[in-house]
């Protein structure tokens, strides 16, 4: 079992923090919610004060938080995991940043501090999250997603390798970009239904049978 630094205890975070718990790992966890530090304590996790806490003498240290600049300071600032994280651990941003934040960070860890990294932004919900089925798209060296892989696999039931740092960060943004895309299409085309008198179950009906309910990725572009 694995000792482990995770910042960042929000619904996604919180979750996964749980399921690394009750997977056996040894958790050390920090937040800007005290209250959520708490929650996570009293299922077996210690509390940390800092960043730089959370990362010492861990194997692994996770950060699942809201943009890239957070990512940064937590990592860099006062009290930060980089003063602190060893040279031997590995470091997973769970975050949905910008691909170039994600490399910025991993280049400025290895070369002041000797730190591999990865990103492995999350898809699917907070549900998922607690159920441990989320999917992941994870950009880094081989080398170093094979010595996560375990963890990944505690927290989730799909892992993509996308291709060098950065490649997880640019796949989910695309991820997101086409499924905002749809939502907004499938919601102008339902209502284009029901301003000519056809109820949306009707139309959900249909729509869940051909391409454009079940996907284009899986249906049109394989052929």
């Amino acid at each position: 079992m694995a000792d482990i630094g995770f910042i960042g205890l929000g619904q996604m975070g919180g979750a996964m923090s749980r399921n690394l718990i009750q997977a056996g790992h040894r958790l050390r966890v920090c937040d800007v919610d005290a209250g959520a530090v708490a929650a996570i304590a009293a299922e077996g996790a210690a509390a940390a004060a800092n960043p730089a806490e959370a990362a010492r003498g861990a194997e692994f240290v996770i950060t699942m938080l809201q943009v890239g600049p957070i990512v940064e300071a937590v990592v860099f600032g006062e009290s930060g995991i980089a003063e602190s994280i060893s040279k031997d651990a590995l470091f997973i941003d769970m975050s949905t940043i910008l691909p170039e934040e994600t490399q910025r960070i991993g280049a400025r860890l290895a070369e002041a501090h000797g730190v591999a990294m990865i990103d492995a932004p999350v898809g699917r919900t907070s549900a998922h999250a607690a159920a441990g089925t989320s999917t992941f798209m994870v950009g880094g060296a081989a080398a170093d997603i094979a010595r996560a892989h375990p963890l990944l696999e505690v927290l989730g039931e799909s892992i993509t390798h996308c291709g060098p740092l950065g490649a997880g960060a640019t796949v989910k943004l695309v991820n997101n970009y086409i499924s905002a895309v749809i939502n907004l299409a499938t919601a102008e085309g339902l209502a284009l239904a029901e301003a000519a008198g056809i109820g949306n179950d009707v139309v959900a009906e249909v729509i869940g049978q051909t391409p454009a309910g079940q996907g284009h990725i899986r249906t049109t572009w394989p052929d």
